[in-house]
């Protein structure tokens, strides 16, 4: 038994001594083997040994800065910054490592990141990524675009006031213009804010269409003709009557009224991007429009008028001549008729009159940058049109080789508005990278579209017409200063149009058409 003891004793040191050798051949060669790519600029080897290393718990500083490097000059981002954030941890002021996390971030477009990181470089690394301390006026943006369809050409002339033809009306949107200007600014090391000013004019035309009773001219209703041609006896006569009703017609003619209009809105939007931690964002945002417009209105009343009726009897008597017989003598005769009737006719006026009101959107967005994927959730609140809606949204952003040269996105929200059905919108976008400054994007929804805000609310659909379906296509030019995106969307659009059944009930129909939406967005990056 005592030699039992000391013989485990032996084998348990022998084991552990042989383990201590591994680990240290092992880290000898991941060391060795990482440090040789590294300087050859094999970036596939050292991803190849490092992960070795890793899975043997063999982790350090210079590991870490030699995968993130890999990764960086493999271009993904996502990885690089991973590895270089978990270098940091052990040597913090390490000024290469301080200047490709920065670059790795801005390649990102994780902008807030960059600058927050980048305010606690060191002097050499800040001169080394070319941070600059004053960066309060980030961007410049200016877009402008133009949307044609094809609603008033298509549904102008449309019969609006059915088959009873007492009224109907409908709105038609036409062509829509917009121009936008906006600023970024940074504000220290957390923030950054957001905001613009656009103008938008829309053409439409309001159509009118009505059906009323006037008095016009005289109409000879009846004509009774009373012919008889007996044997004249002696004293007999002829009677020959003829018997004319004369009425005023009422005849019932259409009306319609075309009101051509601009629409101008005014709009101010502000969104303050806040860095609550690393990779997360909670972003606040403001959106207010001004709309203004005049609009022609239908007004009727009954009206009372009056009209005659006027019948004239003409006789013909054939009698004896008393002094020549048996010669006869023809008397006319003439007996004339008024009667009065009244009748109620519509009587129709358009005034004109100035319409001006506000819309708004607020809300707020939280954001998580989680290796290669940003999920993002948002609510928004809003009130268009004089509706109230709400929306709650929930995102994904895909980046599946670590960078920008490939992504998609898919966000789904739920919308409602006041207290009617929740709708379920959902728009799918993806992104590549075509040439070495070319990017294009396309993107798609599914649902329907009405008194809704998106991005934020930066866009606001506030527009009455439905929009059932869209999908876009846009080519992206980056370079260092200034990037530029042609954008191209096509819509399909519905709208309702009014229809008197009587005085008092009307019914709602629908009216589609298309536009085609060309749009060009300029950033100036400062």
């Amino acid at each position: 038994m005592r030699r039992i003891i000391p013989t485990f004793f032996f084998i348990a040191c022998l084991f552990s001594f042989r383990a201590n050798s591994q680990d240290t051949v092992g880290f000898t060669t991941i060391e060795a083997k990482t440090y040789e790519y590294y300087l050859a600029g094999n970036w596939d080897s050292v991803i190849y040994y490092g992960k070795q290393g890793l899975s043997n718990n063999i982790d350090y500083f210079y590991l870490r800065v030699r995968l993130g490097a890999a990764y960086y000059y493999k271009q993904n981002y996502s990885k690089a910054i991973t590895e270089f954030n978990k270098a940091l941890k052990y040597n913090s002021s390490d000024t290469y490592t301080q200047t490709m996390l920065y670059s790795a971030y801005l390649l990102s477009e994780r902008e807030n990141d960059a600058r927050y990181f980048g305010a606690g470089m060191n002097d050499d690394a800040k001169k080394s990524a070319g941070f600059k301390k004053s960066d309060f006026l980030n961007s410049i943006y200016f877009e402008g675009g133009i949307n044609t369809n094809n609603n008033i050409g298509k549904n102008e002339n449309k019969n609006f006031y059915g088959n009873k033809k007492i009224y109907g009306e409908a709105v038609l949107t036409g062509n829509i213009q917009n121009e936008h200007l906006g600023l970024r600014h940074n504000i220290g090391k957390r923030f950054s804010v957001y905001h613009g000013f656009t103008l938008l004019q829309e053409d439409n035309e309001k159509i009118m269409q009505s059906a009323a009773a006037t008095l016009s001219g005289v109409n000879i209703i009846r004509k009774d003709t009373i012919y008889f041609v007996p044997p004249p006896p002696v004293g007999g006569h002829y009677n020959h009557d003829t018997i004319f009703i004369h009425a005023p017609r009422i005849i019932p003619f259409d009306t319609t009224v075309k009101y051509k209009n601009v629409l101008n809105q005014f709009e101010y939007y502000i969104n303050c991007k806040v860095l609550l931690a690393k990779g997360l964002t909670v972003t606040p945002y403001f959106h207010l429009l001004n709309v203004r417009y005049t609009v022609q209105d239908a007004i009727s009343k009954k009206v009372e008028q009056n009209y005659t009726d006027t019948i004239y009897r003409h006789t013909q008597i054939v009698v004896p001549n008393p002094f020549s017989p048996p010669m006869v003598i023809i008397k006319d005769t003439l007996f004339i008729n008024y009667n009065t009737h009244k009748i109620t006719t519509e009587e129709y006026h358009y005034p004109v009159s100035d319409t001006v009101f506000n819309n708004y959107a607020l809300g707020l967005s939280l954001n998580k940058n989680i290796r290669n994927l940003i999920f993002g959730i948002s609510g928004t609140f809003s009130k268009l049109n004089g509706n109230r809606q709400k929306m709650m949204s929930a995102g994904i952003t895909w980046f599946p080789m670590g960078n920008l040269n490939l992504y998609g996105n898919t966000t789904v929200t739920a919308f409602q508005q006041n207290r009617e059905k929740i709708n379920i919108i959902a728009d799918i976008s993806a992104g590549i990278k075509v040439f070495s400054k070319l990017w294009l994007e396309t993107f798609g929804t599914i649902g329907e579209i009405s008194n809704y805000s998106e991005a934020n609310a930066s866009v606001v659909y506030n527009n009455p017409d439905r929009i059932t379906f869209r999908c876009g296509l846009s080519p992206i030019f980056v370079f260092k200063r200034f990037d530029i995106a042609l954008r191209y969307q096509y819509q399909e659009r519905e709208s309702n149009y009014t229809t008197y059944i009587d005085d008092d009930h009307y019914t709602t129909q629908q009216i589609k058409y298309q536009c085609n939406f060309v749009n060009i967005g300029l950033k100036w990056k400062l």
